[in-house]
């Protein structure tokens, strides 16, 4: 909570060998939690910016989709 997550890294749990771990700045200090799911619920503004690392990277189509959705009143 009042955290703003930098990075989300699959990789561990994609190919079994551990966690996904999760890095977030809170008060200023960068920290990390291991997790066995994640739930993602950003908003889409923050999809779009990229502001979240995500490792392996999103697939193009996915981010392709991303990018062409629209927040309320943008055309």
């Amino acid at each position: 909570m009042n955290s703003k997550v930098t990075k989300i890294n699959s990789v561990g749990f994609m190919d079994g060998s551990g966690d996904t771990v999760v890095k977030y700045e809170k008060n200023g200090e960068i920290e990390e939690i291991k997790a066995k799911t994640v739930l993602v619920t950003a908003s889409l503004g923050v999809l779009k910016a990229g502001t979240i690392d995500f490792v392996p990277t999103m697939p193009e189509w996915k981010q392709e989709v991303i990018n062409e959705m629209h927040l309320g009143g943008d055309e």
